[in-house]
């Protein structure tokens, strides 16, 4: 990838007391690419996540969004890059309450003086770019799994993000609806410029729809490049895990 990353990571640890979950790793996302990070569960993929949006802080190194130091920022300097982007939560994160236009527009209602009329075309339009027009007064309910995944899709793009972070957008979903959310995360990429971080389990997700793969492995980043990088390692631990075989080094508890 070419140009100046959105995203750079630079010696980062991260550790919970005495149990280390990265260890001075190094990373970047850039303008418009898509990013699938995977690997074994508890490896640190959704703490990733929430490092890069601030939600949590680095025991050392180095993180810096938009060109910004993330952990020498404030609070209120970190809400105004968090502003910027869009974090896409495993479970659609809805609120049963509220009807799906209330959900999509849950910021715009609490956080704007928009009129009722100016906050309804957004929700209209964001339902538009995710396959839902016509949605607005359902509940969660009312919804399929894929359908609740594409709402909090539309709620996190009101706020018309430069980068969004999936966390397991696949997760419990069949091959096919699975496959239907790999193609919206390509075509929102197409029609908005948009970057993303996606974390996954799903290997034939993350190599139908991402520019490149990280993976993590024992506190690091066991490889990182395009899909043809990946599919062709040689690597041992790279190559059970694609693979999911049960016989190698990643050790099967």
């Amino acid at each position: 990838m070419t140009g100046t990353p959105l995203i750079r990571i630079r010696e980062m640890s991260y550790a919970i007391g005495e149990r280390r979950i990265f260890d001075r790793i190094s990373l970047d996302i850039y303008p418009g690419e898509i990013l699938a990070v995977m690997g074994l569960s508890g490896t640190g993929k959704t703490t990733l996540l929430r490092l890069i949006t601030g939600l949590i802080r680095p025991t050392d190194g180095l993180i810096t969004v938009f060109g910004r130091n993330l952990t020498a920022m404030t609070e209120s300097e970190m809400n105004e890059v968090r502003a910027r982007m869009g974090l896409v939560f495993q479970f659609g994160a809805l609120f049963d309450s509220l009807t799906v236009r209330e959900n999509v527009g849950f910021t715009l209602y609490e956080h704007t003086n928009q009129s009722e009329e100016a906050i309804a075309a957004q929700v209209a339009e964001k339902l538009r770019m995710v396959g839902l027009p016509g949605t607005e007064e359902l509940y969660p309910a009312n919804l399929s799994g894929g359908m609740q995944k594409r709402v909090g899709i539309a709620r996190v793009l009101i706020g018309n993000p430069e980068v969004l972070l999936f966390d397991e957008p696949t997760s419990g979903l069949d091959p096919v609806i699975a496959a239907a959310i790999d193609e919206l995360m390509l075509r929102l990429r197409a029609q908005l410029g948009l970057a993303e971080v996606v974390v996954t389990h799903d290997v034939r997700s993350a190599m139908a729809m991402a520019d490149r793969l990280a993976l993590l492995y024992d506190g690091g980043i066991r490889l990182v490049g395009r899909v043809e990088d990946v599919r062709n390692s040689t690597d041992p631990v790279v190559r059970q895990f694609i693979e999911g075989d049960t016989e190698g080094p990643i050790q099967v508890v």
